[in-house]
């Protein structure tokens, strides 16, 4: 057959991987296997943190799941706590770092983003930084930190693990020293990772490491209708949107049969009614999320209309279609700049010598993007749901229309809801809602991770890391 030849001649290029019936790029394929070894390998060695003598109150209000996250910190060296909106895993990170820093041990945390980074630091007071950051990644080169340099830590904690793409997850895997203990948190029931592989939910489903699952909604965060529909979603369950007593009224939906109608109150929401109702800036604080690109209510259109809306006199720069004050995402891995996929600047405008765009980044950094690099660039009024992992905002609005039936399902509009902190809005049809919560796979991913990790070598894993001679002690 013409199919078995090409892939026959593909395979002796060494371009693709055959592997039974599985077909796999030789790239993903070497990724996923050196990724597993590692995993496999920290998963099977003994634990070198050492619990303080004298160990700082654990907070009363921990549930029995996350003290046993907690003990997961110290007794193994990879662990993994996975839980939704209101389930205390800030509270619980705080716990790890609290309890490690009194054994005398050092602790770093990071984040995918910088946005995410941020949140993390503020939410427990110790510094984190992202991923890139932490493995001193240099535009054009890649990480300095590898096998031969790791990271200089204890133990590690990796928020919004559920971020991780399969290439991200390798590159920190292999910067880390072979007795470095090692915290994944996220949140298995998001979409899965823009870029390829799901390594996080693959390293759950091996049944490799302990997997703390949090369940429990802590009281003040049940409060929230934002929280309440997010688990809801999960159980199949349509939201609810009328507050009872001593409930915060946060989650909305508008009914808007016809698309264009959607439209024109999505724009609305988006430019004057939510911003001035919650006093927040209109371009960076607020968020609309489409599960789609085309049509009416998709990226594209919205995109369009809330830029002429919200910056309609923005200057050009470069002689290009970006705009000074535009909010701008990045569509791809851009290693020569350090902008990464998903990542939302604000244009600031060309540099004087009219060669660069310059940007402000998430985490407050100013970057100059090349003009031939700034076609990665997309305006970022409206996003999709997928690129919106690991970007929290305080306001969120969200179409939801049969038209984008292919793509709609639970954890789709699970992650779009539990983007908002503030307020999260739905518009749309209550009919799309329906079919979205009755469809779980239209996400579905192939990888080989979890199965390669039940029979990966850790030991004899190519990149393994050397040991380091000092760990945290008994304080």
């Amino acid at each position: 057959m013409l199919e078995d030849a090409l892939l026959g001649a593909l395979a002796a290029d060494n371009s693709i991987m055959l592997t039974g019936d599985e077909v796999s790029l030789a790239s993903t394929f070497e990724t996923e296997r050196a990724a597993a070894a590692k995993l496999a390998l920290l998963a099977a060695a003994r634990p070198v943190l050492e619990r303080p003598k004298r160990a700082p109150p654990t907070p009363a209000e921990l549930s029995d799941e996350q003290r046993a996250a907690v003990d997961a910190a110290f007794t193994r060296l990879l662990s993994v706590v996975t839980g939704g909106p209101g389930t205390g895993k800030t509270t619980l990170v705080k716990a790890m770092v609290e309890q490690a820093k009194a054994a005398g041990a050092e602790v770093a945390l990071c984040a995918p983003t910088g946005r995410a980074a941020r949140r993390l630091e503020d939410a427990t007071g110790h510094p984190a930084t992202t991923i890139h950051r932490l493995v001193e990644w240099q535009p054009g080169e890649g990480p300095l930190r590898d096998a031969s340099y790791p990271i200089e830590c204890d133990l590690l904690v990796v928020d919004e693990s559920s971020m991780l793409s399969l290439k991200v997850a390798a590159v920190l895997l292999d910067a880390l020293d072979e007795d470095t203990h090692v915290v994944l948190i996220g949140d298995a029931d998001q979409l899965p990772p823009v870029g390829a592989g799901k390594p996080f939910a693959d390293l759950i489903e091996s049944g490799a490491v302990p997997v703390a699952r949090l369940t429990h909604v802590f009281r003040q965060a049940a409060r929230s209708l934002i929280v309440q529909a997010a688990h809801a979603i999960n159980r199949d369950e349509p939201p609810r949107t009328q507050a009872g007593e001593e409930e915060v009224r946060d989650f909305f939906f508008i009914e808007k049969p016809s698309d264009t109608d959607a439209a024109d109150e999505i724009v609305a929401l988006a430019t004057e009614r939510l911003p001035g109702h919650y006093d927040v800036d209109p371009i960076r604080e607020v968020q609309v999320l489409a599960p789609i690109y085309r049509g009416a209510v998709g990226v594209d259109s919205l995109n369009e209309r809330l830029r002429a809306r919200l910056n309609p006199k923005g200057e050009r720069c470069l002689d290009g279609p970006l705009r000074t004050g535009d909010k701008l995402i990045q569509t791809r891995n851009d290693y020569s700049t350090g902008l990464m996929n998903g990542q939302i600047v604000i244009a600031l405008g060309e540099d004087e010598e009219g060669e660069e765009l310059l940007v402000e980044t998430d985490a407050g950094e100013r970057l100059g993007v090349p003009a031939e690099r700034t076609h990665s660039l997309r305006p970022a009024y409206a996003i999709s749901v997928h690129k919106s992992q690991g970007c929290e905002m305080p306001v969120v609005i969200v179409p939801v229309h049969t038209s984008h039936s292919v793509l709609l399902s639970r954890n789709l509009l699970y992650t779009a809801v539990t983007r908002a902190r503030r307020a999260c809005v739905l518009v749309g049809q209550r009919q799309a809602v329906i079919r979205a919560l009755g469809r779980a796979d239209a996400f579905r991913r192939n990888s080989r991770l979890a199965g390669l990790l039940a029979v990966a070598e850790g030991p004899t894993a190519p990149g393994s890391c050397g040991s380091s001679t000092s760990r945290g002690s008994s304080a």
